[in-house]
């Protein structure tokens, strides 16, 4: 009985996989933050399950399993589809997302955090501090504070502050908005690579068994 025959490119590019889906959950996790829609478990599940599925593939080329390898193949098209619609959808903004994050940014203490981490950012000046038109007593700045509905909206309260002005939602949905494009770039441009190193595989799958057919289509002739 012939040998199974073995992948090491496979298996090398099954290793490629696992880490470059590694670095893309790190890279995604750093520009996050605490109330990013894309639940944290929901990311870190997507990232064991690649780097699973890759070490099966890194496994099968070794050993020589081709079913678990075509099912390896299966696994990873459907996953690396998965993952990136996953994480393009869930960065899409919308009315309810801004409820979402407002409440997150209340309960996270966001403000308070910022301050004494010395942090302050565009955010912090809109959701966290009295916008400049209603903090003057100059006739001018009352003029302003009359038509800002922000200067109604402000609060001392520290669950309140400014997180209901339309400018708190103007800075949190911008800076959303851009961490999304960032976002959906970045595992545009890794669904290309997995998909370009997933081609490499088939190709390298198909040259292998079409050696092994040539090996064994001799033997049977000389039978």
């Amino acid at each position: 009985m012939a040998d199974a025959e073995k992948f090491p490119g496979i298996a090398s590019i099954a290793i490629v996989d696992g880490l470059l889906a590694f670095i893309l959950f790190i890279i995604l996790f750093n520009i996050s933050s605490s109330c990013w829609s894309l639940k944290y478990w929901c990311l870190t599940l997507l990232e064991i399950a690649f780097i699973f599925v890759s070490t099966i593939g890194m496994l099968a080329a070794l050993l020589g399993f081709h079913q678990a390898l075509l099912n390896y193949f299966l696994m990873k098209l459907l996953l690396t589809l998965v993952f990136t619609i996953f994480v393009i959808a869930s960065w899409k903004v919308g009315q309810g997302n801004w409820v979402h994050l407002k409440d997150c940014l209340r309960k996270a203490e966001f403000c308070q955090n910022q301050v004494s981490a010395n942090m302050l950012n565009p955010i912090f000046n809109a959701c966290c501090e009295e916008p400049s038109s209603c903090n003057s007593s100059s006739s001018t700045s009352k003029n302003s504070s009359f038509h800002d509905p922000s200067c109604h909206l402000w609060s001392t309260n520290s669950t309140i502050l400014c997180y209901e002005c339309q400018s708190c939602r103007d800075a949190v949905l911008g800076d959303f908005r851009l961490s999304g494009k960032s976002a959906a770039m970045l595992s545009t441009i890794f669904l290309g690579i997995f998909l370009s190193l997933y081609i490499a595989q088939i190709f390298l799958y198909c040259k292998g068994t079409e050696r092994s057919s040539n090996r064994v289509a001799p033997s049977s002739d000389q039978a």
